[in-house]
């Protein structure tokens, strides 16, 4: 029998402090018999509105790897890097533990391993750990390379479009590229302040301006000059995905970190994410792998009604109403 609330975590990701970066709920259904419906996980990220949901499962009771799905409010997203810090902060906080394997619904295996060993708590002691805590808590996620594929054809008339979305000349863009996650990569001039309070960004001009099936707009550059940097930034990104900005991500770095890499011959890259709540971390491209460093806090916990629980009490809900109606019209 399902239960009728299900316990979750918001972490803030992809930041070192509360309010800022991704806030991303967590959902562990390690004490649940089985998975919800898929129905019932689109029913929660669409409850909890935030760019993606977190749903994390042990494979099984006698294994160390767990099934992590992410949902946007509309559908099922197959890699998330924010979801995935959000998801082993969460497990962390539970069980203690200092490192951890996943399998995505797709079959990657994605792993998560605690930056500073000092942190680390036995699984014992894990109900001491403060949720609450100021300090953050920083994790080295582990994402398969996904180096950009080829610039898009016809790359002028991309370009033109882009530079109209963006209300730029066309010389403002350098380059254009698509990587297998299917985001287009939109490399602008290092003296082009795209910061969120440098330029606002129709993310729907975006989405009408790229070819059938693009997953995400991803603006980059060496941000010379603004962003606050002063050197301690090698470049920075902004993310739009369907139609809307996602404030702090992950998952694009498989593509940039190769990018920028080859760019600036260098394999450790300092990021920042330039948006509204603004995001950061430190990558280091390996031979067929990103490390990113990141870190996360936890901003609120709290209960959800299963859904299922929820469908029922509606259901009953109307026959309540029908009865009653029912009657009215007999009593007439």
């Amino acid at each position: 029998m399902a239960p009728s609330m299900l316990p979750f975590i918001l972490i803030d990701t992809m930041t070192t402090k509360r309010f800022s970066g991704n806030p991303t709920p967590v959902f562990i259904f390690d004490d649940l018999p089985a998975w919800p419906s898929e129905r019932a996980l689109q029913q929660i990220a669409s409850e909890m509105n935030q760019s993606e949901t977190a749903f994390v499962r042990r494979l099984a009771p006698d294994k160390e790897t767990y099934l992590v799905r992410w949902f946007t409010p509309f559908a099922e997203e197959f890699l998330c890097g924010h979801g995935l810090l959000a998801a082993v902060i969460g497990l962390h906080l539970k069980y203690g533990g200092s490192s951890f394997t996943f399998i995505t619904s797709k079959g990657t295996p994605l792993s998560a391993t605690l930056a500073n060993p000092n942190d680390s708590v036995d699984p014992s002691e894990s109900s001491s750990l403060n949720p609450f805590a100021s300090t953050p808590i920083s994790f080295n996620l582990t994402f398969p390379l996904s180096p950009p594929l080829a610039s898009l054809n016809p790359p002028y008339r991309h370009i033109d479009l882009y530079a109209s979305a963006l209300n730029l000349p066309a010389s403002a863009i350098l380059s254009l590229s698509r990587d297998a996650l299917n985001d287009v990569i939109i490399e602008l001039r290092a003296d082009v302040d795209f910061s969120a309070e440098g330029m606002e960004v129709d993310a729907k001009k975006l989405v009408e301006a790229s070819p059938e099936g693009t997953r995400s707009q991803v603006l980059t550059s060496r941000c010379v000059g603004w962003a606050g940097n002063s050197g301690e930034f090698d470049f920075a990104k902004r993310v739009f995905a369907y139609g809307s900005e996602d404030q702090a991500t992950g998952s694009t770095y498989s593509s940039l970190g190769p990018f920028w890499a080859e760019k600036l011959v260098q394999k450790t890259l300092n990021v920042i994410q330039p948006s509204h709540r603004g995001g950061r971390a430190t990558i280091t491209v390996e031979d067929s792998e990103i490390v990113c460093r990141c870190s996360g806090l936890v901003a609120a916990r709290g209960e959800i009604a299963f859904p299922e629980e929820a469908n029922a009490q509606r259901e009953r809900g109307r026959e309540r109403g029908r009865s009653l109606m029912g009657f009215e019209q007999g009593r007439l």
